[in-house]
């Protein structure tokens, strides 16, 4: 009978992934091209290395048109076309805290004509936390509306920092707020 890790060992590797979440980086509004196109992937990683060394990089919240068969639909890029739109999520790791804490600059930027969404994958220090008292609430909207339009209406009235659509966690579809 194989034995699990030890009280100290599991200590340990949760003191190691919360020191990891500390410098992951939350990317949204990112294109589902990034998740399948390694030129754009390696463009994505270039621009995020300016501001220290990439650990790793990896992308969720992919529409696929079968969510079941998940690998096979990646493999076949066989993706949702009904209004789901071609944006996905990715978490960027960085090497220090430092480097992600100082790309978090990037946040509001364009890449591939799509405003990035960046913050800390984890809460705490360096976090941007939306402030309610700017932020605005809109409901009944398209349940295939993507963030960009939203960028892009709300830019002509002042800067805007952050577009967050809610979406289904397994149909990637919105909700509608």
């Amino acid at each position: 009978m194989e034995k699990g890790p030890s009280r100290k060992e599991r200590k340990e590797m949760l003191s190691d992934s919360k020191e990891k979440q500390e410098r992951t980086l939350f990317l949204g509004n990112l294109p589902i091209a990034c998740a399948t196109d390694k030129a754009m992937a390696k463009d994505l990683k270039s621009r995020f290395s300016t501001y220290g060394p990439v650990e790793s990089i990896r992308f969720r919240s992919i529409p696929f048109a079968e969510p079941q068969a998940r690998r096979v639909a990646f493999i076949k890029k066989n993706f949702r076309k009904d209004g789901t739109g071609g944006t996905c999520n990715g978490y960027v790791v960085m090497k220090t805290r430092e480097a992600a804490l100082a790309a978090l600059k990037e946040n509001a930027t364009i890449f591939a004509e799509r405003h990035l969404r960046v913050d800390l994958a984890a809460e705490g220090e360096g976090s941007t936390k939306t402030n309610t008292k700017k932020s605005i609430f809109i409901g009944n909207l398209p349940m295939d509306l993507e963030e960009e339009p939203v960028w892009q209406l709300f830019g002509k009235c002042g800067s805007v920092t952050n577009v967050r659509l809610i979406r289904d966690r397994v149909s990637n579809m919105g909700k509608g707020i």
